[in-house]
């Protein structure tokens, strides 16, 4: 009696795994993205977050200015502004009194009224890919324009 495998049956075997074993790795490497892009998602919403409640806090004592995230109020706070800065980065600028430039958010592609609304554009790479952007649309609810 002979113990062991023919050579027919680790062929097929082989063949088996040479088919499955790419479906596998095409799978996991899909699933990867997926995880990342969720999680650009989630970066971006926490960052909006940030850049949505600094905007509410400075709208109780100032308001819009005609154009741009520029808001103006009474002196010595009389104008504090918005803007995305080296690195992706969006800043508040204010004099010191106000509490001074300060970075709120990160990954930041662009940073643009539109009308009633502030929109944040966040960009993230994927694993080497075209930066994935993020729109949110942030409204300005009882600004005064």
């Amino acid at each position: 009696m002979r113990r062991g495998f023919t050579l027919i049956e680790l062929a097929v075997v082989v063949s088996i795994l040479g088919v499955l074993v790419p479906i596998c790795y095409a799978m996991h490497r899909q699933n990867e993205a997926d995880v990342l892009a969720a999680e650009a998602s989630i970066e971006a919403a926490h960052a909006a977050r940030a850049v949505s409640e600094e905007l509410r806090r400075d709208l109780w004592t100032h308001s819009l200015a005609a154009e741009g995230t520029v808001l103006v109020g009474a002196a010595p706070c009389d104008r504090i502004e918005y803007a995305v800065g080296d690195g992706d980065v969006v800043w508040r600028r204010a004099p010191e009194a106000c509490g001074g430039a300060r970075a709120i958010a990160r990954n930041v592609g662009a940073l643009r009224r539109d009308g009633g609304e502030v929109v944040v554009v966040f960009r993230r790479g994927i694993r080497g890919e075209e930066a994935k952007e993020i729109p949110v649309r942030i409204a300005l609810q009882g600004a005064r324009p």
